[in-house]
C-alpha cells in the first residue's frame, strides 16, 4: 500500500482548520447581525409604542380611530413603521411572523398595532449570508492553494536530502539542504548514524577478516600434520607425536568456534534470567579454579572489599569476571600481585604489566587482538566476549591506564 503523503495531508488538515475557523466566524457574524437587527426592531417598536401612548393620552384617540391613526402614521412612515386599530383593515397581522414585526399597544380603550416590515431585513441577512459562502469558499481555495505551495517549500529539503540518500553510496555523508537549523539537525543526526554503520560495517568486515584468518590457521596445522602423517608410512612414536599435535590444533579450533558462537549469541539471543550472584563468592570460586596457572606463574592475588549480591543472570558475570580474572594471570608479570577489589557497584582487577606509551587500550577490546609478546596465548575474544556481556546487561567496562599497570573496571549498576 502506497503511504499518503504528507504534503496532501497536511494541505487538508491546514484547509479542513481555516474553514472550522471561517464557519465559525461566519456563523458568529450572521448571528450577531441577525440579535442586531432584531434588538434595532424592537427598539423602534418600544419606541414608537410610547410615543403612541402619549399622544393618545394627550389628544385622546376618542371615537375616531381612523382619524388618530391616519395622524400617527404619517409620524411613523419615516421609520418605516406601518399603525392599525383593531376594526381597521390592515395589513399588520396578529402577531410577528417572518414578514413583520409587531408590537401591541393598548391605551385609551383601544389596541393598536404597531408593524415593521421584516422581508428587507431578512433578505438583507440572506444576501450577507451568500457573501459570506462566496468570500470563504474563495479564502478557503486560496487558503489550500497557499497550503499546497507553504508545505511544499517546507518539505523540498526532505526532497533533496532523500534524492541524495538515494544515489550516496555507504561511504558519503549527506549534504544540508537548507540552512534551518531543523534540517541542519536532522542531517547532523542522519550523518551520524551513517558514521556509525559504516564504522559497524567496516569492524565487522575486519572481524570477519581476523575470523577467517585465525580460523585458517589451525585448519592448516591440523591439515598439514594430518598429510604428514598420511605421506609415508612412520613409527608408533612418529604418529603419536603426529596425533598430538593435531589434537592440540582441534582444541584450539573448538576454543576459537566456542568463543565466536558465544559472541553470536550474546548478540541475537535474549537475556538470561536474573538471580542473586554473590561477587565475592564467584571471585573466590573462579581463583581456585585458576589456582594452577596462578602458582605455576608465581603470582600473588589479594581480594578486598565487602562481598555484596547483584541481580544479574549467574552465567554472565560468571564468563565476566573468569575472563578478566584469566587475562591478569595470564599477562600478569611472574611474582607481581593481582589485586581485585570489590566496591559497590563497581568490581576491579589490577594487572601489574608495563605499557609502552603510545599503546592504546581500547584496542584491546578488538576481536583477536593480542598484547604484545602473547600471541600464541589464547584465541584474543576474552575482553571481546566480557564487553558485549556488559552491553547486554547494562554495564560498563572500561580499561584504565594507572601506574605499574591496568586496572580493568567493571561499573555494574
Amino acid at each position: 500500500m502506497r503511504a499518503a503523503s504528507m504534503r496532501v495531508r497536511l494541505t487538508v488538515w491546514l484547509t479542513l482548520a481555516l474553514a472550522l475557523v471561517m464557519v465559525s466566524a461566519s456563523y458568529f457574524l450572521l448571528s450577531y447581525t441577525q440579535r442586531m437587527a432584531e434588538s434595532y426592531a424592537e427598539e423602534v417598536l418600544r419606541s414608537a409604542g410610547q410615543r403612541l401612548v402619549l399622544d393618545a393620552g394627550n389628544e385622546g384617540a376618542g371615537n375616531d380611530v381612523r382619524r388618530f391613526v391616519e395622524e400617527e402614521q404619517k409620524e411613523l412612515s419615516n421609520e418605516q413603521l406601518v399603525l392599525t386599530a383593531d376594526g381597521l383593515k390592515s395589513r399588520v397581522p396578529l402577531a410577528a411572523n417572518e414578514l413583520w414585526r409587531v408590537q401591541v399597544v393598548e391605551t385609551a380603550g383601544h389596541t393598536f398595532r404597531l408593524g415593521l416590515p421584516w422581508q428587507q431585513s431578512r433578505q438583507l441577512l440572506a444576501q450577507q449570508c451568500r457573501q459570506l459562502a462566496l468570500l470563504s469558499l474563495c479564502g478557503l481555495l486560496a487558503a489550500s492553494v497557499g497550503s499546497w505551495w507553504l508545505v511544499g517549500q517546507a518539505l523540498s529539503p526532505i526532497a533533496r536530502l532523500s534524492q541524495q540518500a538515494r544515489v550516496a553510496s555507504g561511504r558519503e555523508l549527506l549534504a544540508t539542504p537548507s540552512a534551518d537549523a531543523e534540517m541542519v539537525e536532522l542531517v547532523a543526526t542522519l550523518n551520524g548514524l551513517l558514521q556509525r554503520l559504516s564504522d559497524t560495517v567496516a569492524l565487522q568486515g575486519r572481524f570477519y577478516a581476523a575470523a577467517s584468518h585465525e580460523l585458517r590457521t589451525p585448519l592448516q596445522a591440523l591439515s598439514g600434520h594430518l598429510g604428514l602423517g598420511l605421506s609415508r608410512p612412520r613409527s608408533q612414536e612418529e604418529y603419536l607425536t603426529i596425533l598430538q599435535e593435531a589434537h592440540g590444533q582441534s582444541q584450539r579450533l573448538k576454543t576459537l568456534v566456542r568463543d565466536l558462537l558465544l559472541l553470536s549469541q550474546l548478540e541475537f539471543t535474549d537475556q538470561p534470567e536474573a538471580e542473586e550472584v554473590s561477587l565475592s563468592k564467584v571471585t573466590e570460586r573462579i581463583l581456585g579454579q585458576l589456582q594452577g596457572d596462578i602458582e605455576e606463574r608465581q603470582i600473588r592475588v589479594s581480594q578486598t572489599g565487602l562481598d555484596w549480591t547483584l541481580l544479574a543472570p549467574p552465567n554472565h558475570v560468571e564468563m565476566l569476571l573468569r575472563n578478566l580474572l584469566a587475562n591478569s594471570v595470564r599477562y600478569t608479570s611472574a611474582g607481581c600481585r593481582v589485586e581485585v577489589h570489590l566496591s559497590r557497584p563497581e568490581w576491579s582487577v589490577f594487572n601489574p604489566c608495563v605499557l609502552s606509551p603510545e599503546e592504546n587500550l581500547q584496542t584491546w577490546f578488538e576481536p583477536f587482538y593480542r598484547p604484545p609478546g602473547s600471541l600464541t596465548e589464547g584465541t584474543g575474544l576474552g575482553l571481546t566476549i566480557c564487553l558485549a556481556i556488559a552491553r547486554v546487561n547494562g554495564w560498563q567496562l572500561t580499561l584504565q591506564r594507572v601506574k605499574g599497570g591496568v586496572l580493568a573496571l567493571v561499573n555494574l549498576c
